[in-house]
């Protein structure tokens, strides 16, 4: 997931949620900034100033099929 503030001011408080399909499970998570907790699924960025990126990389796994 990639971010960006496309301004014209900072950015505050931000948070981006980004749950993983039923079925995945998390092996790893790796951010430019801010945390992610993925029971919820959220990334904290916090602020980014006017022209900024910010990065989330999750690494999943298929864990089971449902067969609804």
């Amino acid at each position: 997931v990639n971010l960006t503030n496309n301004g014209p001011l900072t950015a505050t408080n931000v948070e981006v949620t980004d749950l993983l399909p039923v079925g995945y499970e998390l092996v790893t998570s790796q951010v430019s900034q801010g945390g992610y907790i993925n029971s919820s699924g959220t990334w904290t960025v916090g602020s980014m100033l006017n022209g900024a990126t910010a990065s989330l990389l999750i690494s999943a796994e298929l864990v089971f099929i449902s067969t609804l």
